[in-house]
């Protein structure tokens, strides 16, 4: 027998790209969300001033171009003024881009389906940049890791069954199937972890239950 703690096949920590205020979050530990989903929202009043000012400043070098276009086209305008008018025309149109990609940081979108395990951040908060905001987990069903004497894991193979049992749920019994086992045994206890699938799970068993395969 070995034990180990049930996982989720994947874990996804939602961060924020852009610094804000948090102004909303829509969900919960334990709800269920969907990929493209808003779970966080910062306050955007800041990045909507520069992104007005951002678009007068791209409606003024745009008529500034089509003027010097047509001076060019008169023969009375140097080719420098041109570029010089080219280049700022572009420089405001990038800028806009830029501040409406930031802009849309301020909505925070859940990069996969899953269910929320654990929220760091409430409202008010500061959040910044690469912080992570909410745990999901994800992916179907669960994994069970557990040490293995390196004597008894030369016995072993991928797509093997075991049998599974849940300390909180004794009268449960579940069957995984080896999906992995690590190359490398533990310089210390010499043991080497092997991972296991687990599917069909009922809704009873949670993650961070200890499991005995």
């Amino acid at each position: 027998t070995a034990v180990g703690t049930l996982e989720p096949v994947a874990r996804v920590l939602v961060a924020a790209q852009e610094e804000g205020v948090v102004t909303a979050v829509t969900v919960r530990e334990g709800d269920r969300v969907r990929v493209g989903q808003v779970v966080v929202e910062l306050d955007e009043r800041q990045l909507r001033a520069e992104l007005a000012q951002a678009e007068a400043s791209l409606e003024e070098a745009r008529a500034r171009w089509r003027r010097v276009e047509t001076l060019r086209a008169e023969g009375v305008m140097a080719e420098q003024d041109v570029d010089a008018a080219r280049a700022a025309d572009r420089i405001a149109e990038a800028r806009l881009e830029a501040l409406r990609t930031r802009l849309s940081f301020t909505r925070i979108q859940s990069p996969v389906s899953g269910v929320v395990t654990a929220r760091h951040v409430e409202v008010g908060d500061l959040a910044s940049p690469r912080a992570a905001l909410l745990e999901l987990a994800t992916g179907n069903g669960l994994l069970l890791r557990v040490p293995v004497s390196e004597l008894e894991v030369v016995r072993l193979a991928e797509g093997d069954v075991a049998d599974i049992t849940v300390d909180a749920l004794p009268a449960l019994r579940l069957q995984g199937l080896i999906a992995r086992i690590y190359p490398a045994a533990d310089s210390t206890s010499r043991q080497v972890t092997v991972e296991l699938a687990i599917s069909g799970a009922p809704p009873a068993v949670r993650l961070g239950f200890l499991a005995r395969a």
